[in-house]
């Protein structure tokens, strides 16, 4: 806030010093204007190194008395501030004018069309600053140096209030887009977890959590022995296995070196081919529904 109102009164300040500065030179009639007092010819009413403000004025209702700026009769470049001595005519308006710390009055006689402006107030001592900011050097130490710093400032101030902005609207984004990330995360942890309970064998417990894991390794069977050249009907058949989640077991055979003929869970094999060769083999299948390889070497009868 301190920051705010600092920056606020050097702006102001810098435009009023350069209204002052620029105010009499400016090619406007009927407007306000400021004059710098370089004499004592008015003191102590008014002391040198003041500034005067003036406003337009109908000469015709200036009377004695007051203080005006005028345009010097012996030098067209040069305003003069003095006090209205006398009326000296009425067609044409002339005036007398004299200085407050003039012993005499004027030599001149003031015509109305030279009239400039009446005094409304005079601030002392500022004056010096004015007359110093006319010059190529102060306007730019007073004017244009702080005016660049002052726009220097400013747009650092407005990359900051930009910058904070995204930062809002990034962190107002981020905030519900990382929750909705984290919301699907839960609900597909969730939801696979429990798909995955469904097909587990095993659990083990680290540090208090229950992680569950999915058996992927295919069961292994293994018949026994055959005796060749077999003929009892029906054969009765065995197989051993270490796996201790087994489902089921289905014996399958082919004959004669043929393709696979059935597969079936009946272990009491009755010949259905009749006479000739047959090559048996087990395929289990686990718990978790995993097959066992069906390339392993077959047993024959």
């Amino acid at each position: 806030m301190l920051k705010k109102i600092i920056e606020n009164t050097i702006f102001i300040a810098l435009i009023i010093i350069l209204g002052i500065s620029v105010s009499p030179a400016l090619p406007f009639k009927n407007i306000p204007r400021t004059y710098v007092v370089v004499s004592g010819s008015m003191e102590p009413t008014i002391k040198t190194g003041s500034i005067v403000l003036t406003k337009p004025v109908n000469p015709k209702e200036i009377k004695v008395g007051d203080i005006v700026a005028f345009t010097s009769p012996s030098n067209s470049k040069d305003v003069i501030l003095h006090r209205i001595f006398g009326i000296k005519s009425e067609s044409p308006l002339r005036f007398s004018t004299k200085g407050d710390n003039n012993n005499s009055p004027d030599a001149w006689d003031l015509m109305d069309v030279g009239i400039l402006g009446k005094q409304v107030y005079a601030v002392p001592y500022i004056g010096h600053i004015a007359a110093f900011v006319r010059k190529p050097l102060g306007f730019g130490l007073i004017i244009v140096l702080p005016a660049l710093l002052f726009i220097i400032f400013q747009i650092l101030n407005i990359k900051k209030y930009i910058k904070e902005e995204i930062d809002k609207q990034v962190k107002s984004k981020t905030i519900p887009l990382m929750f909705f990330f984290l919301s699907m995360f839960s609900v597909s942890s969730l939801f696979f977890t429990t798909f995955a309970l469904a097909k587990l064998t095993s659990t083990a417990t680290v540090s208090g959590t229950i992680f569950s894991t999915k058996d992927f390794a295919p069961p292994v069977t293994i018949l026994d022995s055959i005796p060749p050249n077999t003929n009892t009907s029906p054969l009765t058949i065995t197989y051993t296995s270490d796996d201790s989640d087994i489902d089921h077991v289905d014996l399958c055979y082919y004959f004669n070196d043929g393709i696979v003929e059935n597969c079936s869970p009946n272990f009491d094999f009755n010949f259905p081919k009749g006479q000739g060769t047959y090559y048996f083999f087990t395929r289990a299948t686990d718990m978790a529904g995993n097959i066992e390889d069906p390339d392993i070497d077959p047993t024959n009868a």
